[in-house]
C-alpha cells in the first residue's frame, strides 16, 4: 500500500521521505531526487546534516525548530523552506508536510513526508505583493494629485477675488485721478 502512495504521489510531482530518528538517515523517493536534480540513488540513505545542507541559510533553523516542536507537541510537520540542489546555484521553494510515528514511550522513531517545488507560486506571491505596493503607490500619487488640484483651485478663486478687488481700486484710483 505504502507503494502505491509514492507512485501517486510520485505522479504529482511530489516527492517523498523518510527519517528514521533513531539513525539520523533520510531515505529520498525518485521524485524527491528529480526535486533536487540529483542522480537517483535508493542505495545510499542521506543524514540529516546532509539534508539540512541543501536548505538556505536563513530557512535552516526555522525547518529544525519546526520539526522539534511538531515531534513534542505529536502533530504534523508543516514548513516552506528554501532549497538549493547542488548542480545548481540558484534556491528554489519547497512546501513539505510530514507525519510522525512515536514509540509506546511517545518518543519519535519515525518522520515520514511529501515535498512539492512551491516556486512559481512563491514567485507569483511576491510579485502580486509588489504589483499591490506600486497600486497603493500609484493611488497615493493620485490622492496627492487631487489635494493640490484642490488647493490650486481654492487659490485661483481667492486670487480672482484679489484681482477682482485690485482692478476695482485701480478704476477707483484712475477715477479719483481724472477728476
Amino acid at each position: 500500500e505504502r507503494d502505491d502512495y509514492r507512485k501517486a504521489a510520485e505522479l504529482r510531482g511530489l516527492g517523498y521521505w523518510d527519517m528514521d530518528h533513531k539513525t539520523n538517515e533520510v531515505n529520498w523517493s525518485s521524485g524527491m531526487y528529480t526535486l533536487f536534480k540529483r542522480p537517483y540513488d535508493p542505495e545510499n540513505p542521506l543524514s540529516l546534516e546532509e539534508v539540512i545542507s541543501i536548505f538556505h541559510p536563513d530557512d535552516v533553523q526555522k525547518a529544525m525548530d519546526e520539526l522539534q516542536n511538531s515531534t513534542a507537541q505529536t502533530r504534523l510537520f508543516d514548513s516552506q523552506i528554501c532549497v538549493h540542489p547542488k548542480s545548481n546555484t540558484e534556491y528554489f521553494h519547497l512546501f513539505e508536510v510530514a507525519q510522525h510515528e512515536f514509540d509506546e514511550n511517545g518518543n519519535p522513531v519515525r518522520t515520514f513526508g511529501i515535498a512539492l517545488n512551491v516556486t512559481d507560486q512563491v514567485l507569483a506571491q511576491e510579485k502580486l505583493r509588489k504589483q499591490e505596493k506600486l497600486l497603493r503607490q500609484s493611488q497615493k500619487m493620485e490622492s496627492i494629485g487631487r489635494l493640490a488640484g484642490g488647493v490650486a483651485h481654492d487659490f485661483n478663486n481667492m486670487l480672482g477675488g484679489v484681482i477682482g478687488f485690485a482692478e476695482l481700486l485701480k478704476e477707483t484710483d484712475l477715477a479719483n485721478d481724472q477728476k
